[in-house]
């Protein structure tokens, strides 16, 4: 019987993701191309495919009984000379974090704990003794402060180039925006993760380009009343330099019902809170999203876009940022 190896934890984002991972390079930590930088909230479990397909409900109920949050994190730390780790200490709101953790303790995730619960983001798991004294001297602060606002489900992928922790799913603290009561009800999730699911929809490529993160960003449309079943999808990059909506697609079934603008604006919406002014995008890449297939360029200016030239058309989201390259 087919096993499979996942874990839950926070990941950070944006501006964060790069600062604990140029801390990661400096101390020359091994992990770095397998495993994204995180808080562990459940450690690694292995799963039959039945217990497997319960995960997403769990992580979905877990993260609807948490609004977002504020951590913090640093100064560096260690559990030596139990383990010779180097991490970083995470103060702040610890009171959500334990009952987001709490939420997870269900079926298939319940397993007793081997230790005491300690949040930490480890930067170097296999630390000598002079480099847990180097860093616990040289990380004597905090980092800037922590926004979290998703949950994130990690599988232990095994592709060509070698075992990796990727992430699969996602869920947004406190639940899905909800959209069109009284219409067409929607549920609306944006966040940095992939899913193999929205992948086989689209026909996008997955498991991506490794590591995961980044600037990457994707919105998903779920009927309300029907979870777990994506009738829309948008991909892109987003970050405080400006965003790129590269791909927009609906089922075929739900053309023509507004779910395509609804999922643009979220994910414009989702932009904005990264730091974008400006959302540049390509005609050519939304000719599925509307219903008439032929005319992407009436989707997109009745998604608020304007053409620049040829090829790129934008829509200013905020008072700042600069127009990305489309590629």
């Amino acid at each position: 019987m087919t096993r499979r190896l996942f874990a839950v934890a926070l990941l950070p984002r944006g501006s964060l993701e790069s600062c604990i991972d140029g801390l990661r390079c400096l101390l020359d930590d091994p992990r770095r191309g397998d495993l994204p930088s995180h808080l562990t909230l459940v450690p690694p479990i292995d799963l039959d495919e039945a217990r497997a397909a319960q995960l997403p409900d769990v992580l979905a109920r877990a993260a609807r009984s948490v609004e977002p949050f504020e951590l913090t994190l640093g100064p560096a730390a260690s559990f030596a000379p139990r383990t010779s780790t180097l991490h970083l200490a995470v103060g702040g709101a610890l009171e959500p974090l334990s009952r987001l953790r709490d939420a997870l303790r269900a079926e298939p995730l319940d397993r007793p704990d081997e230790h005491d619960f300690v949040p930490h983001v480890t930067l170097l798991q296999r630390a000598d003794p002079d480099q847990v004294r180097a860093g616990l001297g040289l990380l004597s602060s905090t980092l800037p402060a922590w926004q979290v606002s998703s949950l994130t489900l990690l599988e232990r992928l095994r592709p060509e180039s070698g075992p990796v922790w990727h992430p699969v799913a996602e869920e947004p603290l406190g639940g899905p925006r909800v959209v069109g009561r009284g219409g067409v009800e929607l549920h609306l999730r944006s966040g940095s993760v992939l899913a193999p699911s929205v992948a086989e929809l689209t026909g996008w490529t997955w498991p991506p380009l490794l590591p995961a993160g980044g600037a990457t960003l994707v919105t998903t449309a779920e009927l309300a009343g029907e979870p777990g079943v994506v009738v829309g999808a948008a991909l892109g990059r987003a970050d405080a330099q400006g965003a790129v909506l590269d791909h927009v697609v609906v089922v075929t079934e739900h053309r023509g019902e507004g779910v395509a603008r609804q999922v643009v604006g979220e994910w414009c919406r989702a932009a904005v809170e990264r730091g974008a002014g400006v959302v540049a995008a390509r005609p050519s890449a939304h000719p599925a999203a509307g219903p008439d297939a032929g005319d992407p360029g009436a989707f997109l200016a009745g998604s608020g876009f304007t053409p620049i030239d040829a090829t790129t058309w934008c829509r200013r989201v905020g008072p700042l940022g600069e127009v990305g390259s489309p590629g």
